[in-house]
């Protein structure tokens, strides 16, 4: 009898209250990388003790699972917890960036207006005019971002430097709202300009990028590297005649940068239909640089456009041997096809489908390869 009571004490005293039930839960959930795990736990937590920090956190991941009404409703409860704490202040910041991204601007702005007036944040202000530009409110926009200059005294690289981080992380909508804080700083920043179209650039937004590198370029007329992105963009875009034109000041400020050339020599080919001087500027591109993969590509190109099909094949195979592609791949391909090679063609896509495996590239490389399949039939 006593052995039992003895061990009904012990148990007694080991088991955990619900506050400590809990902060276990919350803990293990923090180091979970599980997120049905971790929501399951979270959910346990503050169904036994509901605490800020627990609705903070299962915020945090219902916005990265994209249930925005149930982070929204984590941070509601997560700031009426804190009500009357300062710390309250960077939550509803965090609500009113949510609520804008639902379109709830009206909302967002009473949220941003209370940091505003507790802190003066210039992030507070920016992300304020950030959503009155996209209701409408030109005006009170231009507003808040001079008092965001006012309270940061104009400097922009914090911003910028956030922006980098953001895409180190892979975040490239939070890299896109701290660039475009760092240019309204700071409108002539010319390297959260660069950051922008290149953002632009991987959405195949040409025509916006083009615009950054406008505003970039007046900040650093002689930098060469900046009119060949922009060429690249603008010919992406379908403005040959500009691409060219930035092209060319590429050349004529570095003329020993091979790339340029080659990608001069590419707009003479493509636009002007110039084939001596596109032929001109990937020998002098090769000659420089003896490994510059777009000459080789792009005269293996022009080469079977002219039906030098045995020269096209060399220059793409040693555009293949310093960077493998699957465009190569296709270029190679056809000029096999075109020469009556089809076992040839068809060992070169059979192989880039073993190493490739983006569904578009494949559907690309299977089209090539049944079309070579069809004509190889044809002939026996």
């Amino acid at each position: 009898m006593r052995a039992a009571i003895l061990v009904l004490a012990l148990a007694s005293c080991t088991a955990l209250t619900p506050q400590q039930e809990a902060e276990r839960d919350y803990r293990e959930a923090l180091t979970t990388r599980d997120l049905r795990r971790k929501l399951e736990l979270l959910d346990r937590a503050i169904e036994l003790h509901p605490t800020s920090q627990a609705h903070l956190e299962r915020a945090l991941l219902s916005g990265t699972m994209r249930e925005p009404a149930r982070a929204l409703a984590d941070l509601n409860d997560a700031i009426k917890f804190l009500d009357g704490d300062p710390s309250r202040l960077s939550l509803q910041l965090s609500r009113a960036m949510l609520l804008g991204r639902e379109g709830r601007y009206d909302e967002a702005d009473i949220d941003l207006s209370e940091v505003i007036k507790a802190t003066g944040s210039s992030e507070a202000y920016l992300q304020r005019a950030w959503f009155r530009r996209r209701s409408g409110r030109e005006a009170d926009a231009a507003r808040d971002v001079q008092e965001a200059r006012k309270a940061s005294d104009g400097l922009a690289d914090p911003f910028y430097n956030e922006g980098v981080r953001a895409l180190t992380r892979g975040d490239s909508v939070e890299a896109e709202r701290m660039f475009r804080f760092a240019l309204d700083l700071d409108p002539l920043h010319s390297r959260a300009h660069i950051a922008m179209a290149r953002l632009y650039m991987e959405r195949h937004q040409f025509a916006e990028a083009a615009r950054e590198f406008d505003e970039a370029i007046p900040a650093h007329p002689r930098d060469a590297e900046l009119y060949y992105h922009r060429g690249n963009v603008r010919f992406a875009a379908a403005m040959g005649e500009d691409a060219l034109t930035d092209y060319e000041k590429a050349v004529e400020l570095a003329p020993k940068e091979a790339i340029y050339l080659a990608a001069r020599g590419m707009a003479y080919h493509r636009v002007r239909k110039d084939v001596s001087k596109a032929m001109a500027d990937f020998a002098e591109a090769i000659r420089i640089d003896p490994r510059c993969h777009a000459a080789w590509y792009q005269r293996g190109l022009l080469n079977h456009e002219k039906g030098q099909l045995q020269g096209a094949e060399d220059d793409l195979r040693r555009a293949l041997s310093i960077r493998a592609t699957p465009e190569g791949c296709v270029a190679l391909g056809r000029v096999l096809h075109d020469r009556g090679e089809y076992d040839r063609a068809l060992t070169v896509y059979t192989q880039a489908l073993e190493v490739y495996k983006e569904p578009d590239v494949r559907k690309s490389l299977a089209a090539e390869a049944e079309r070579t399949r069809k004509a190889k039939e044809s002939k026996q």
